[in-house]
């Protein structure tokens, strides 16, 4: 395989990884589990039920890019960029080490089976088996469970941004009609765009932005074929409230 050719292949696997890192950074940083709040595993979750509060903006360490030896396309010179951290030396290479292993995951599973599954309704496809017995497909779990979370506390009419929901959703059209169940639809995140320039034989991430969207908006994404099941569609004036004050919020 010309080592053109190599670069671009790599250069695709680093933009998706870094969607995803993205995506860990984005949750995990963005909001405060209780403290006390601890799951038998000691990941360090919130209970089921609690209050998942943002945060101050924080950037933790990222993978930017790499660096091939072209005499040896399995040696790879890693960049990380340290972010808003104030690690030890020894904290710091636990945390590279960690993203390194993510990269590793991401170049090892294909990439239909990068996915995780919370929803009751398909307690059967919670992790894809290509992903379930990583490291990287315990994290994204856990990251699903604290975005679930979060939308959810988001919604509770004790906090300010629920309570302005519930206030206009109840004096809306759909208050009059009843509140329809569907009004709690999954918040999905997914890679928007990943900016990747491969300069000789190094590959840098320059940007990168995810999507925030409604299950219904998911779903009707290109590419991607509507079952009878996945086509209830929230009401116009319900949707327009958690597009307005609950997606821009996550």
């Amino acid at each position: 395989m010309p080592y053109k050719n190599y670069n671009r292949s790599v250069a695709g696997l680093v933009r998706r990884l870094f969607s995803l890192g993205v995506a860990f950074s984005l949750v995990v940083t963005g909001v405060v589990p209780p403290a006390a709040a601890k799951t038998e595993s000691g990941v360090g979750l919130p209970a089921p039920g609690s209050l998942v509060l943002q945060s101050d903006p924080f950037h933790p360490p990222v993978l930017t890019g790499l660096t091939l030896d072209p005499q040896n396309p399995l040696m790879f010179d890693f960049i990380v960029d340290v972010g808003d951290s104030r690690l030890t030396a020894g904290e710091l290479d636990q945390a590279a080490t960690s993203l390194i292993k993510y990269f590793l995951t991401a170049v090892t599973v294909p990439e239909d089976e990068l996915w995780v599954n919370l929803s009751p309704a398909e307690s059967d496809r919670i992790v894809a088996p290509g992903l379930s017995t990583t490291v990287m497909g315990r994290d994204l779990l856990a990251q699903d469970y604290l975005l679930k979370q979060l939308a959810a506390s988001l919604l509770s009419p004790e906090e300010a941004t629920g309570a302005r929901y519930w206030e206009r959703l109840l004096s809306s059209a759909a208050g009059e009609r009843g509140v329809p169940m569907e009004t709690l639809n999954r918040i999905w995140i997914v890679p928007e765009r990943a900016d990747v320039v491969v300069r000789d034989n190094s590959v840098y991430v320059t940007g990168t932005h995810l999507k925030v969207m409604l299950e219904q908006d998911y779903r009707q994404l290109p590419g991607r074929e509507v079952s009878h099941e996945e086509s209830v569609r929230l009401p116009d004036d319900t949707a327009g409230l958690i597009r307005e004050l609950i997606l821009p919020t996550v």
